[in-house]
């Protein structure tokens, strides 16, 4: 009991360190995630309390309590297996690991069962990092990482729960169903990983054709951004993204439809050939009206094709006219 009250006393005393820990490591993470670019659900981070550091002791815990792997915790929920597999090789560059245990534990399951997954990393900071002197309390303390997709996320939140409320002890046939559950929801995850590929070649196919120029291409989601992408990419002051919702990419789509502008061809076609460069130079696009969207083109674009002032009380789709489209169609004619 001496030596419980010890560690109890030093967790107590030395806890707030591991909060501050997982704040920062949480903090790195997430940067370097959205500077490259990389999708996530959630990044979380929680310090082991002291009831469960407790419990932790009381079961046999005799090594140095700084030793402890799962003080500080942080789990990253991703949405494809895909993301789990680049997020891991970002954490092999950017922290130092205790002990590398990269852990699937669908291997261990074997071929006839099915449960939790996830991947675990006990780790430090690096040292370039502990030198700097914000960080040098946190030097050689440990913290592990999980990353988990949503899915997998789901199963082990519930199945903690179960075991949580009512313990291993559960009926055959409800965990029989429980089980199956976990099949549905793998397969679910594989399936998300498939679609994802899929959409991914197939954005590959249309910059290859666009490359090629052949632009007999259906218009969709995909290969309408693809095409403004290669031709407005030298443009800065173009988001190279439909606007603040993806949404806006199928209204732009329905209203091209009802030009009967439906292939990639047919919307080039109403493109002037010297269209990209003037907009370059356009006043109203080089005053301080902010940044332009995709959507805001094919609006402009219609406007300028079809030579139609009152164009705007046509569309099906784009209800309303904010003012600043009005400034930007009204002005645009003069520039281009």
């Amino acid at each position: 009991m001496r030596d419980i009250d010890y560690y109890l006393n030093w967790y107590s005393e030395n806890r707030y360190i591991y909060e501050k820990l997982t704040g920062k490591v949480k903090e790195i993470i997430i940067e370097i995630l959205n500077s490259r670019g990389i999708s996530f659900h959630t990044v979380q981070a929680r310090t082991k309390s002291i009831e469960s550091f407790r419990n932790k002791i009381l079961k046999g815990i005799h090594y140095n309590p700084k030793e402890m792997q799962d003080l500080a915790g942080i789990r990253i929920i991703t949405y494809y297996q895909t993301d789990v597999k680049n997020i891991s090789e970002i954490i092999e560059k950017i922290f130092q690991f205790i002990v590398k245990r990269m852990e699937d534990k669908s291997d261990l399951l074997g071929i006839n069962k099915v449960g939790y997954r996830s991947t675990h990393f006990v780790c430090t900071l690096p040292e370039e990092r502990t030198n700097l002197w914000e960080f040098q309390r946190y030097k050689g303390l440990i913290f592990e990482i999980q990353l988990r997709t949503i899915l997998q996320h789901t199963w082990a939140e519930v199945n903690y729960d179960r075991n949580y409320k009512y313990g291993a002890i559960l009926p055959s046939e409800i965990k029989r169903r429980f089980s199956l559950l976990a099949g549905v929801l793998e397969v679910v995850d594989r399936e998300f990983e498939t679609i994802l590929n899929l959409i991914d070649n197939y954005s590959n196919e249309v910059k290859e054709k666009t490359l090629e120029g052949n632009l007999d291409i259906q218009i969709n989601a995909i290969s309408l951004k693809e095409y403004l992408i290669k031709k407005f990419i030298d443009i800065p002051k173009i988001k190279m993204e439909f606007g603040e919702s993806n949404s806006l990419a199928d209204v732009a789509i329905l209203e091209l439809s009802h030009f009967k502008i439906n292939t990639i061809r047919q919307l080039s076609e109403i493109f002037p050939p010297d269209y990209v460069s003037k907009l370059k130079n356009a006043r109203i696009i080089n005053d301080d009206l902010g940044t332009f969207s995709f959507a805001d083109i094919i609006k402009h674009i219609l406007y300028y094709s079809f030579d139609n002032e009152n164009i705007a009380e046509t569309w099906t789709g784009w209800k309303s006219i904010s003012q600043r489209d009005k400034k930007f169609l009204k002005t645009i004619k003069n520039d281009i």
